[in-house]
This record gives structure tokens, C-alpha cells and sequence, in this order.
């Protein structure tokens, strides 16, 4: 859940309220994800300037060195992969995850 929440943060200044949305997931989790990930130093939520009530999120230093650090990882693990199946079957793969991550989590 780490993962995918930082994700979607690597629109720098994203407010929170859009995140369950994109996450697919409730106000609640995305709460308690977002706190791990303060915790940890990765992200800080600020007020929101056009928003009294809600909250901006952007990366803290740490945080983008991880995110840099996790893309590379994922990078050479979808070559090995794609080295491995072959690039149809890896771009069939690819497609059906990204249709997957489009469903709500009771369709899936």
C-alpha cells in the first residue's frame, strides 16, 4: 500500500481528499498509509492553501531519494521479466494489470 500511495504522491502537492479515489481505498487507509509514510520521513501534509480544511502532501528529501531508488528496482525487474516471457507476452501482462488496477476492489 506504501508503494502505490507514493506513487500517486509523485504529483508533488497532491491533496489528500484525491488520494482514496485514486487508491481505491477508503478515507481511513489512506489516513493511517499516509501516516506510516510521515513516520517514516518520506512525505510531510501541509495545510492546503485553498483549502482550510484539507491537506497538501509532497516529498521530503528522503522520501524522493526511496522513490528514485524504488523506480530503478522496478525498472530492472520489468526488463528481467520482459527478458523472461517475451515482449508480447509482457505487454499483454502489462495491459491486463493496468485494466485490473482500473476495477473497483469489489470487481477484482
Amino acid at each position: 500500500l506504501e508503494l502505490r500511495t507514493l506513487a500517486q504522491l509523485c504529483i508533488s502537492g497532491i491533496r489528500t481528499k484525491h488520494l482514496p479515489r485514486r487508491l481505491n481505498m477508503t478515507k481511513q487507509a489512506v489516513s493511517q498509509v499516509l501516516a506510516g509514510l510521515e513516520k517514516k520521513g518520506l512525505i510531510r501534509r501541509q495545510p492546503d492553501p485553498e483549502d482550510k480544511r484539507g491537506k497538501t502532501i509532497s516529498f521530503t528529501s528522503l522520501g524522493l531519494e526511496r522513490v528514485a531508488a524504488s523506480l530503478g528496482a522496478a525498472m530492472t525487474v520489468e526488463k528481467q521479466l520482459e527478458q523472461r516471457i517475451g515482449a508480447k507476452a509482457f505487454a499483454a501482462l502489462k495491459e491486463s494489470l493496468a485494466e485490473l488496477g482500473k476495477k473497483p476492489r469489489s470487481e477484482s
